[in-house]
């Protein structure tokens, strides 16, 4: 990741810690669950964070990237939630783990393929927050 990336995802989970939820803009939620999802696909976590995130979570994650302008990236999340969706009902335990392994490593390509882009977005949007935050 980008140092500049890094530093963004820092300082949030830092004012996250320290001040608590009511503290964060929905512009700063959308930069924490998109850099942290882009970070579980960055260090090959995803399949851990599909399997414990709620879907509400990861439908929360593409919300925060249309926010951005990552359209393509958040219709490839939806999608995977769909796919989640399907196999989340009882008795479907092994086609859950499977569908599982397989949105995860299609979701880590992804974002290995875009991740230069992923990261340009990311800190755009939070320069744009910043200056907008000048500007009020």
């Amino acid at each position: 990741m980008s140092p500049t990336f890094d530093l963004i995802s820092q300082a949030l989970r830092t004012k996250l810690q320290r001040d608590g939820s009511a503290s964060l803009t929905d512009a700063e939620w959308h930069l924490l669950r998109v850099s942290q999802w882009v970070s579980a696909c960055v260090d090959y976590s995803m399949t851990r964070t599909l399997a414990d995130a709620p879907l509400s979570e990861l439908l929360a994650v593409a919300t925060g990237l249309d926010a951005m302008g990552a359209t393509i990236a958040a219709e490839h999340l939806r999608s995977a939630v769909e796919t989640l969706i399907s196999v989340n009902d009882l008795g479907l335990g092994g086609e859950r783990q499977a569908a599982i392994a397989r949105v995860a490593r299609d979701l880590e390509l992804m974002v290995a393929r875009s991740r230069a882009e992923l990261e340009q977005i990311v800190i755009g949007f939070a320069f744009s927050q910043q200056d907008e935050a000048l500007v009020a």
